[in-house]
């Protein structure tokens, strides 16, 4: 199997689970939508360092960067810092950079247009 089915079904399947479980129990999905896509990507970014530490299978940047997009930029961010992954390679840093600047832009004017969120 490739690591994009594997890392990609693995995220994907997690999250779906654990954003049903926050929405039956919070009755709140888009932020248990969040929680559950910002919480696996937490973990995608700790298991992808501790895989390069010990030469293990590795999540592909794409599945990084697509979790990103889903809404897990700031555990991105985060994860980053915390666990000082993925920090000085600069092509990562670009495509993440610009997912983060066209997040922040649609939230500016989603707030703009309709005075909140």
């Amino acid at each position: 199997m490739r690591p994009y089915a594997i890392f990609g079904g693995l995220a994907g399947g997690l999250s779906l689970a654990l954003w049903a479980w926050l929405a039956m129990r919070t009755r709140r999905p888009l932020l248990s939508y969040l929680l559950s896509v910002n919480l696996i990507t937490l973990l995608m970014y700790g298991y992808d360092k501790w895989s390069a530490q010990i030469e293990a299978l590795r999540v592909p940047e794409k599945v990084l960067h697509g979790l990103a997009i889903l809404g897990g930029s700031p555990s991105a961010l985060a994860a980053q810092r915390l666990f000082k992954h993925k920090t000085s390679k600069a092509s990562f840093q670009l495509i993440f950079w610009l997912i983060f600047a066209a997040q922040a832009g649609l939230i500016f004017f989603r707030v703009m247009s309709r005075g909140r969120l």
